[in-house]
């Protein structure tokens, strides 16, 4: 978790003041930030660890993605993002391929939309109008439907700190798993 509150907190730097990708209202990235990043990834760890959302994975499962496609497809229609819906392709795909991971990446997916929503309607944050604010030929919306593939990224730059620097026999642990299986 405290690993996750940095690397997100860096990439919020990056993405926010660097890229423009998106515009706090007091025109800084908030402290709070540093523990919200945190809190989402225990969140969603809980959730999906819970022994009813086991017991029911799969409905989950496809309840979610169900809500994730209608979500992205309705947001492509009525706010034209079309960043957030290829977003949420990539999403998608990268659902697809993470079994192990599904119930976890699509609980996460639906917690992302809710606060992404919440911070926009209270004018906490915006989106410009295309993304990135300067690709004209790719509109966005405020808030892009699949933007929760950017906390995928962030979990993905976690694990890899975790296994690479600071827990190397995890690693060993994971190539023998994968050996074996080969």
């Amino acid at each position: 978790m405290v690993i996750t509150m940095f690397v997100g907190m860096a990439i919020e730097l990056f993405l926010s003041l660097g890229l423009g990708m998106y515009h706090y209202r007091l025109d800084n990235v908030p402290l709070w930030l540093l523990f919200g990043h945190g809190f989402i990834f225990a969140l969603v760890f809980r959730l999906s660890r819970k022994q009813w959302a086991i017991k029911r994975t799969i409905v989950i499962q496809k309840t979610l993605l169900c809500f994730a496609v209608l979500y992205s497809v309705f947001w492509l229609i009525w706010a034209n993002d079309w960043f957030g819906f290829l977003s949420a392709i990539a999403f998608m795909a990268i659902v697809y391929f993470a079994k192990k991971m599904r119930l976890f990446l699509l609980i996460m997916f639906t917690v992302v939309c809710y606060i992404e929503l919440i911070g926009a309607a209270t004018g906490c944050w915006d989106w410009p109008e295309t993304a990135f604010n300067v690709s004209s030929w790719l509109a966005s919306g405020n808030p892009p439907s699949g933007i929760a593939v950017f906390y995928l990224i962030i979990n993905i730059i976690v694990f890899w700190i975790y296994m690479r620097l600071l827990h190397p026999t995890t690693k060993r642990r994971y190539q023998n798993i994968i050996l074996r299986k080969i």
